[in-house]
């Protein structure tokens, strides 16, 4: 699959580096890199890598480069289940990042996430917007999703297009 990936690197030698080198051990084959130091942020420089890389090894490679990077989007053409969730609640105050290892646990990829947040005091809501993978593991992973929501006092507002429960 193509893959693109936005990363930011430290403005240091050896973040590029590393990157490339992580893409290869993987076994993806890079087809473009913009380093766009004009964009800088401090001392975090944004890269975008275009890949062509097997679907299986997409999600070990994002981990791996999330060692010494900040990676802000992995998107993939990868054939799934296109999956639309809203946590909605004191999301922030109910380890989040759980929420995302599950999905990635579970076969998903995720595309984007956006928060709306006005105060801590305030409930949030955060839209997910992924891809599954096989047909019963989205069903399954999106059920694991609800009940840790349920147990957290969060609400799951869901629009699965190809996916019945």
């Amino acid at each position: 699959m193509k893959m693109e990936l936005e990363v930011e690197l430290r403005d240091v030698p050896g973040q590029l580096s590393f990157v490339l080198d992580r893409v290869s051990e993987h076994g993806g084959n890079i087809d473009s890199v913009i380093h766009r130091r004009a964009d800088a942020r401090g001392e975090w420089v944004p890269v975008k890598v275009v890949l062509e890389i097997a679907p299986a090894r997409a999600h070990r490679l994002v981990e791996a480069l999330k060692e010494k990077v900040r990676v802000l989007q992995a998107a993939g053409e990868a054939a799934g289940h296109p999956l639309v969730l809203m946590l909605v609640g004191h999301v922030f105050d109910n380890r989040f990042d759980e929420f995302l290892d599950l999905l990635a646990r579970g076969g998903c990829q995720v595309h984007r996430v956006q928060a709306e947040m006005t105060n801590k005091e305030r409930p949030s809501a955060v839209f997910i917007d992924l891809t599954g993978g096989r047909q019963e593991d989205t069903r399954e992973v999106v059920r694991q999703v609800e009940a840790m929501a349920a147990e957290r006092g969060l609400t799951v507002l869901r629009s699965l297009p190809e996916v019945e429960s």
